[in-house]
């Protein structure tokens, strides 16, 4: 059994850290620090495990007494997505970057980090893309995370991760994510409005998510100083594929659009570093878009339904 490790979570009310949580406390001894609360979050249950606490505090205000005690800060804390940044442009420096770089400066160099990255910093290209192929971040969301990344990396002790795009239920949901998206809106609104149709993304289940993360704890050691695409070979599909196959599973109508999507990503990633680790998706598209297809049959989200700091 690994050892029992003192971990912070930052961000971890959100999308990704209220999943995250349930799959570390049985082992490990893990704290949240957040201060957007979603009505729709579930970490209350947690409050009665003695494995848990959650920490009130804004990522922008943290001292060095704040995470001097934990042995791996797992860092979730920003501005998300493209829109939010857009319309947030001082909070999204102040909060992605300029908090990840107070973040490392208060770090000592024997904690460890992992960084939530993403593949979207990635240059468009019909080539496979893997760790090493250039990134050209197009949008603001895009380029605060390359450049909290390279922040981070500039510490030894750490592992960042660059997810695909995530989908799947999770206690604080996010429904702005695409494929999230596309099926709410073909299970409430019976249409599926596509932009760019043709365009690539790679996906990943929030249950793989958590056992990336969970594989990174395990494996720190070896995998540190590195950068790793996190998701499979197997998850990559366009837009148009995805609408047919939510399609297939609902009364709905896909709605092709001649507009450019201003979101713009269009590439296969390749994963095969971490799989050298033994990394597999275990949730297929399919069983995701079964999920979420009965949760929006009975769940009503909220005007956005999406956080503004996961």
């Amino acid at each position: 059994m690994s050892k029992k490790l003192n971990i912070l979570i930052t961000g971890g009310a959100g999308y990704k850290g209220s999943s995250l949580v349930p799959a570390l406390i049985s082992n490990h001894k893990v704290d949240v620090l957040d201060h957007h609360i979603s009505p729709e979050c579930t970490l209350i249950p947690f409050t009665k495990n003695k494995n848990f606490n959650f920490i009130k505090k804004d990522i922008r205000d943290i001292k060095k007494k704040d995470i001097s005690k934990y042995d791996l800060i797992i860092h979730l804390a920003g501005l998300s997505g493209y829109p939010a940044c857009e319309a947030n442009p001082g909070i999204a420096e102040a909060v992605n970057v300029d908090s990840t770089r107070n973040l490392c400066n208060l770090m000592n160099e024997n904690q460890k980090l992992i960084y939530a990255s993403t593949t979207y910093i990635y240059e468009i290209s019909k080539k496979k893309i893997n760790e090493e192929s250039p990134v050209s971040p197009k949008t603001l969301y895009a380029k605060t995370k390359l450049e909290a990344e390279k922040i981070c990396l500039a510490r030894k002790n750490t592992v960042s991760l660059r997810f695909a795009t995530i989908f799947g239920a999770s206690p604080t949901m996010r429904h702005d994510l695409l494929l999230n998206d596309f099926v709410k809106k073909a299970v409430k609104e019976r249409n599926i409005v596509l932009f760019d149709q043709n365009s690539l993304r790679s996906f990943i289940h929030m249950d793989d998510v958590v056992s990336s993360y969970l594989l990174t704890i395990k494996n720190f050691n070896k995998m540190k100083s590195n950068i790793y695409n996190i998701g499979s070979d197997s998850m990559n599909y366009s837009k148009l594929q995805i609408a047919k196959k939510i399609q297939k599973k609902t009364v709905c109508e896909i709605i092709t659009s001649t507009l450019a999507d201003p979101d713009k990503r269009n590439f296969i990633i390749d994963y095969s570093k971490i799989q050298k680790f033994k990394f597999t998706n275990k949730v297929s598209i399919d069983d995701g878009i079964s999920e979420l297809v009965k949760f929006y049959k009975w769940f009503k989200p909220g005007s956005t339904g999406s956080n503004s700091l996961v």
